[in-house]
C-alpha cells in the first residue's frame, strides 16, 4: 500500500472494532481534514482516499462534518469499492446524498471477507448508521443442541454463540417452535434434558420424566451406554433428514423385539413409529435434492419492506419469520436483500441452498462470504419453475400480507400518538415514551422495569430491568423510594452520557398516582433535566380497568371516557410495563427460592452439600446444628465444620 499523504492519520491499533475481529492487521487510517460537504467535495475526498486504499478486504466508514457515522460498508477489494463512489452517474439519489455529506472516511483492513462481514455487522448494530439498511429484529434464533460434554449427552434448547461441544440443529424461527420440537423429539427418542447436577443427584432413582416416558433413565442405569448412543444416532439421522432410514431401523428393532417375545420393547418401538409419523406427516416436503434450504422473499412497496424467511431442515419446515429492515424510502430492493443476507448469516450458518425472489447486486461477493461462513459450497438462485418457484411465491405472499398488517398497525399506533400529543398539548409528536413500573410482594424480591415505546411501536431492545439495591424492602414495599432510586439511577446515567442511556425521553409514563409522579418530578428537577413530560396512570376504583385517573406533574388530574382510543393506548403501554416488571420480579423470586446458603461457603462442593443435606435434611437444620453434630458428618473435617458453623452463626 502507498504511504498516505500528510493529511491522513493512522488510527490507534486498540480500536474497539479491531478487538472485535481477533486482532486483524493494524492498517487503519482516516482523513484529518473535514471539508464542507457537497457532492463535488465528497467526490474529491473519496477519490483521494481511494488512491491510498489497499487492494485487500476490509470495512470502510463514512462520516459527516460533525463526525457522525453515515455508512459502514464491506468490500473484497477496498480500493475498487471506495473508488466506485466517485462515479455519481451509477449511484442512486440516496447514495448521492451520502456522498455529498461525506467529510471524513476511515477503513479497517481484515484478513478475510468473512472478518469484514463480521465487523460490518457489529458496527451497524452498535452505531446504527443513517444510510445503512438495519435489520432491527436481529435476535439470535434458537436451535437444538446435543451436548457432548458428558458420558450420556443431553438434548437442550440453545441460543447464542455455538461454542459448546456438541451437535447443533436449526435454526428455529421462534422459541415456541424449538420447544415444540424438543417435546416431540424427547417423546420419541427419550434423551435426558436434565442438568448434570440433577443427573448426578438422581443416581439411584429416576425422576418423573422417566415415569411419563420422556426419558430412558440413564441416571439410574436403566439404559446402557451403547443403547443410549444408538438413540442419539437415530436422532441425528432424523434431524439430518434421513427419515426413511430411521423408520426402517425402528421397524427392524420392533420386529426383532417381537420375535424375542419382548413385547414391551416392541410396543415401545411401535409407539415411536406412530409419533414419528405424526411429526413428519404434515411437515414433509418432497422435493428432489432438497433437504436444508432457506426460502427468502422480499416485498418492497412505498419505501417499506418485509423479508420473509422459511426455514427447511432435513426436508421438514421448521417455521418462518418476518423481518422489517430499517432503510431509506428510496433504497433499492437489490441493496436491501444484499444487506439482509449479510446480517442474517453472520449469526447463523447458511444452508447449502438459498432460494430468493430478488438477486443482490454483488452476488459473487455474497456467495464467497456465505461459503466461507458455511465452509462448503452454497447455491443461491431465483427459481423460475416447478416446486421451487411455488415455495418462493408462497413466501412472497406471506411477506405481502405481513407488510400490510405491519402498515395497518403503524397507522393505528401513529394515530394514538397524535391523540396523545393533542391531549397533552405537546409541540411535537412524542418519539420516545418510557413507562415505569415496580413489582414485589410486600417488599420481597423487589424489581422495577422500564419499557420503551417509539413511533413504530414498542422498542424491545431498549427495555431495562432494575433490581432495587438501596431501598430496604424487608419491612414492606415502599413504592415511592423504589421509584426515586430507579429514576436517580436512570437519569444519572443519562447525565453521564453512558452507552444506551444517553437518550432523552419525551414522556415518562409512571404506573402510579400523585405520589409517584411527585417523586419522579423531584428527581428530574434535582438533576436539572428539561423537556420531559410526566404522566401518571393510577388504577381506578376497585382497580377496575377503564376507571384510571391520570396525574400531571403540577397536580392536575383527568380521566378519559371508557371507549376512548387514547385510554386503550395508555392502558396498553401500562400493561406492557407491568408484564415486564412482573417477569423481572418472578425471575428474582425464583432465583431466591432455589438458592442454597451452602453455595456461599468456600470449599462446599456438590459432594459435601449432598452429604450435609442427607444427614440433616435441609439447610435450615444445618444452620441450627451444633459444631459437634457437623463434625460427625462423613467427609466434613473439623476445619470445614468450624467454617460452616461460623457462617451460619454470623
Amino acid at each position: 500500500m502507498k504511504k498516505p499523504p500528510s493529511d491522513y492519520k493512522f488510527l490507534a491499533p486498540d480500536e474497539v472494532e479491531q478487538q472485535q475481529l481477533n486482532e486483524p492487521e493494524q492498517a487503519e487510517f482516516t482523513t484529518a481534514n473535514h471539508l464542507p460537504y457537497n457532492l463535488e467535495r465528497g467526490k474529491i475526498l473519496i477519490r483521494d482516499f481511494a488512491k491510498n486504499a489497499p487492494h485487500k478486504p476490509g470495512c470502510y466508514r463514512m462520516f459527516n462534518k460533525d463526525g457522525k457515522l453515515l455508512y459502514v460498508g464491506k468490500a473484497k477489494n477496498l480500493h475498487k469499492r471506495i473508488l466506485s463512489y466517485a462515479n455519481p452517474d451509477k449511484q442512486s439519489s440516496r447514495i448521492l446524498r451520502m456522498i455529498a455529506e461525506t467529510a471524513d472516511m476511515s477503513l479497517t483492513i481484515t484478513h478475510t471477507e468473512m472478518e469484514a462481514l463480521l465487523l460490518e455487522s457489529n458496527l451497524i448494530k452498535e452505531q446504527s448508521p443513517y444510510y445503512n439498511i438495519l435489520l432491527k429484529d436481529d435476535k439470535t434464533m434458537p436451535c437444538l443442541l446435543i451436548k457432548r460434554d458428558h458420558d450420556f449427552p443431553r438434548m437442550v434448547k440453545h441460543r447464542g454463540a455455538q461454542n459448546a461441544k456438541g451437535d447443533y440443529f436449526g435454526p428455529f424461527p421462534s422459541t415456541r417452535a424449538v420447544n415444540r420440537a424438543l417435546a416431540d423429539l424427547q417423546k420419541i427418542f427419550r434423551l435426558r434434558d436434565c442438568s448434570d447436577h440433577m443427573f448426578d443427584k438422581h443416581h439411584k432413582q429416576p425422576c418423573l420424566r422417566y415415569q411419563i416416558k420422556r426419558c430412558s433413565g440413564p441416571c439410574a442405569n436403566l439404559i446402557s451406554k451403547p443403547d443410549y448412543e444408538a438413540s442419539i444416532a437415530l436422532l441425528k439421522n432424523f434431524l439430518s433428514g434421513n427419515h426413511e432410514q430411521v423408520r426402517h431401523n425402528l421397524q427392524q428393532e420392533m420386529q426383532d423385539a417381537s420375535e424375542q417375545m419382548d413385547y414391551e420393547q416392541a410396543a415401545y418401538k411401535r409407539d415411536q413409529l406412530t409419533d414419528l409419523a405424526k411429526i413428519t406427516s404434515f411437515q414433509r416436503i418432497n422435493l428432489s435434492g432438497m433437504q436444508d434450504v432457506d426460502v427468502i422473499a422480499l416485498h418492497l412497496v412505498g419505501g417499506k419492506s418485509c423479508v420473509t424467511v422459511f426455514f427447511y431442515r432435513g426436508g421438514c419446515l421448521l417455521g418462518h419469520r418476518n423481518y422489517f429492515p430499517r432503510h431509506a424510502s428510496d433504497a433499492e430492493a437489490q441493496e436491501i436483500i444484499e444487506s439482509f443476507l449479510g446480517q442474517l448469516y453472520v449469526q447463523h450458518n447458511p444452508p447449502p441452498l438459498i432460494l430468493l425472489n430478488i438477486m443482490p447486486h454483488d452476488i459473487d461477493f455474497i456467495s464467497d462470504l456465505l461459503e466461507a461462513r458455511r465452509q462448503g459450497k452454497i447455491e443461491i438462485s431465483i427459481p423460475v419453475r416447478g416446486e421451487r418457484k411455488k415455495l418462493i411465491e408462497h413466501a412472497l405472499d406471506n411477506a405481502k400480507q405481513a407488510l400490510e398488517i405491519k402498515a395497518a398497525q403503524q397507522n393505528t399506533w401513529l394515530s394514538a400518538l397524535t391523540l396523545l400529543q393533542e391531549k397533552l398539548q405537546l409541540e411535537k409528536l412524542p418519539a420516545r415514551i418510557e413507562i415505569y413500573d415496580n413489582s414485589h410482594i410486600q417488599g420481597s424480591d423487589a424489581a422495577s422495569a422500564m419499557v420503551v415505546a417509539g413511533t413504530d411501536g414498542f422498542v424491545k431492545q431498549a427495555y431495562r430491568k432494575f433490581h432495587i439495591k438501596q431501598v430496604n424492602t424487608s419491612l414492606g414495599g415502599d413504592d415511592y423510594a423504589m421509584m426515586q432510586e430507579i429514576m436517580l439511577r436512570r437519569f444519572t446515567r443519562y447525565k453521564n452520557a453512558e452507552k444506551h442511556w444517553a437518550v432523552h425521553p419525551d414522556i415518562l409514563l409512571i404506573d402510579g398516582g400523585k405520589g409517584q409522579v411527585s417523586v419522579v418530578h423531584q428527581v428530574i428537577q434535582q438533576l436539572q433535566i428539561d423537556n420531559i413530560f410526566l404522566l401518571g396512570i393510577a388504577k381506578g376504583k376497585d382497580r377496575n380497568a377503564g376507571q384510571e385517573t391520570f396525574c400531571l406533574a403540577d397536580g392536575t388530574q383527568f380521566t378519559l371516557p371508557d371507549n376512548d382510543p387514547l385510554l386503550f393506548f395508555l392502558q396498553r403501554l401500562r400493561d406492557e410495563a407491568h408484564r415486564y416488571a412482573l417477569g423481572a420480579h418472578r425471575e428474582k423470586r425464583n432465583k431466591h427460592h432455589f438458592e442454597n446458603p451452602l453455595d456461599d461457603i468456600e470449599g462446599i462442593g456438590a459432594t459435601r452439600k449432598r452429604q450435609l443435606l442427607q444427614h440433616f435434611g435441609s439447610a435450615k437444620e444445618i444452620g441450627n446444628a451444633a459444631l459437634e453434630d457437623l463434625q460427625n458428618v462423613s467427609g466434613i473435617s473439623k476445619q470445614m465444620a468450624q467454617k460452616i458453623y461460623d457462617y451460619f452463626q454470623n
